[in-house]
């Protein structure tokens, strides 16, 4: 199943996180050095627990601000391979009087840092 891309780059695509990229990001987030980028929690997540935080952050909120996977668009694995999971974006702390929010950018997958992923 592809999901609906919200944004597409050259090089990436922004599509909606969902409770079944749990996995790949609990594996990320257990990684010290990721958690150390990330300013994450220090002790372990659960699979449910990153379950729910990927299913409040599919829906936009004003208070809980809103969550996209990150895949790279390049073919990496050959003729008909499909994009690749490696981070997310989440945007939240919405202040929209000022039409500001923060933004946090996180590639996970080690072999796609310091590429230029997330800048674009």
């Amino acid at each position: 199943m592809t999901a609906a891309t919200i944004l597409q780059g050259r090089r990436v695509r922004l599509i909606p996180g969902s409770p079944e990229m749990a996995p790949r990001f609990l594996k990320w987030i257990g990684d010290t050095d990721t958690r150390h980028l990330i300013g994450g929690t220090a002790y372990p997540i659960s699979l449910a627990a990153e379950q729910e935080f990927l299913r409040v952050r599919s829906k936009v909120s004003w208070t809980d601000g809103v969550f996209f996977a990150i895949e790279a668009r390049e073919d990496l694995g050959g003729p008909g391979s499909e994009p690749v999971l490696i981070g997310s974006v989440e945007l939240r702390r919405f202040q929209p009087e000022a039409r500001w929010c923060e933004a946090g950018i996180n590639i996970g997958d080690p072999a796609y840092r310091g590429a230029g992923y997330g800048t674009e």
